[in-house]
């Protein structure tokens, strides 16, 4: 350097170039404090950002698995007002340290070693039910998500709010998927999951999730079918306009054996009369114009009787009359 030399005090720094005498002593620059430091963190990337310290142009940040630096597993440089980045890093306990720059280049003294605790599996699983903004019409709804290999169960919430600080549902012991929720009032919700590991670690929310809930159309009430020599008719109430309805008849109380299932637009539906003897259940549902159905109605029956059995008794009784008069 010019064969100059430049004495340094402790604290001081200079910048030498090669053919240029040294720049004048310079005092180092402190190094910057972590801002928002966690004492776990359940996520990545890492991400870690600085105080700004005066006359620093960048910041070099080491990650090392061990406290005097020798096992470096990350190293950045990085603006004042950009954070530091790292993709991934296994599980464990790591030590940073992070030193200022100024603008020419002399880097500042370092900080102390700050403890990193990064514990990210279990991961937080994927979400596939409720499918993220949509609507649902109903009262009970499922809940499901992917399995994570080292989750020994899952802790949900749901709430009326993005930041969950109104908890309206929340279990923490669940093992099996899907997951049924019954006693939520119709309205608008946010749903999060996390996977519990096997030694009780509860490992990251996953993002909130917003989902409604709104009520299905109501169940028509139907009337008293009407009974013709050759058909019956059914009709219900109108549940209003672009209302469509989904009309059933069976054999039996649990719809097994079907006898009709149509969609119509009419409010009410003309049917032949069955030519056997017995009980037939009935039982109709609204659709809305978004194609949302609702619960059927209460089932409601009406009986045929075997009209050659009924002959057969007016032929009997006939003959009675016939004997007792003289």
């Amino acid at each position: 350097a010019g064969r100059r030399t430049v004495l340094l005090n402790t604290g001081e720094g200079t910048v030498v170039q090669k053919g240029r005498r040294p720049d004048p002593p310079t005092p180092l620059l402190r190094p910057p404090a972590v801002i928002d430091h966690r004492a776990i963190y359940q996520r990545l990337p890492l991400e870690f950002r600085f105080a700004g310290v005066p006359g620093a142009v960048g910041y070099r940040m080491i990650l090392a698995a061990d406290e005097a630096f020798k096992n470096v597993v990350a190293e950045q440089v990085v603006r004042p007002d950009a954070p530091a980045r790292i993709a991934h890093v296994d599980d464990g306990i790591y030590h940073m340290q992070v030193q200022s720059i100024s603008a020419s280049g002399l880097e500042g003294l370092p900080s102390a070693a700050v403890p990193v605790r990064v514990r990210v599996n279990p991961v937080p699983p994927f979400m596939s039910e409720p499918a993220s903004g949509r609507e649902y019409r109903t009262a009970t709804l499922g809940f499901d998500w992917l399995k994570v290999p080292d989750a020994a169960g899952y802790e949900l919430q749901i709430a009326t709010d993005r930041d969950f600080k109104s908890v309206a549902h929340h279990r923490e012991d669940i093992t099996e998927t899907p997951y049924e929720v019954s006693d939520l009032p119709f309205s608008s919700y946010f749903f999060r999951i996390r996977s519990i590991a096997p030694d009780g670690y509860r490992g990251a929310w996953s993002d909130g999730a917003p989902f409604t809930l709104t009520p299905p159309p109501p169940a028509p009430p139907t009337e008293p079918a009407e009974m013709g020599k050759n058909s019956i008719t059914i009709r219900w109430a109108d549940q209003g306009p672009a209302m469509t309805y989904h009309f059933q008849m069976a054999e039996d109380a649990d719809f097994t054996r079907m006898l009709l299932d149509e969609r119509l637009a009419s409010t009410e539906i003309t049917v032949a009369r069955p030519k056997s003897a017995g009980t037939y259940y009935i039982r109709v549902s609204g659709i809305d114009a978004d194609g949302f159905e609702g619960r059927f109605s209460p089932v409601q029956t009406f009986d045929l009787k075997d009209p050659k059995a009924m002959w057969a008794l007016a032929l009997t009784i006939g003959t009675i009359l016939i004997i007792l008069i003289p």
